[in-house]
């Protein structure tokens, strides 16, 4: 059950880096807010 735990965290951090991407992209959010979500993103 371990390795499909990581998986899954895995999984959740990659979406949330995408999610944050098409935020500003699509102009949603500034460069910094970008850049402190995905600072926050990879340390959790």
């Amino acid at each position: 059950m371990v390795l499909n735990e990581d998986a899954l965290k895995l999984v959740i951090v990659e979406v949330k880096l995408h999610i944050n991407q098409r935020l500003f992209e699509q102009g949603y959010i500034t460069e910094e807010m970008y850049t402190k979500a995905k600072e926050i993103i990879l340390k959790s």
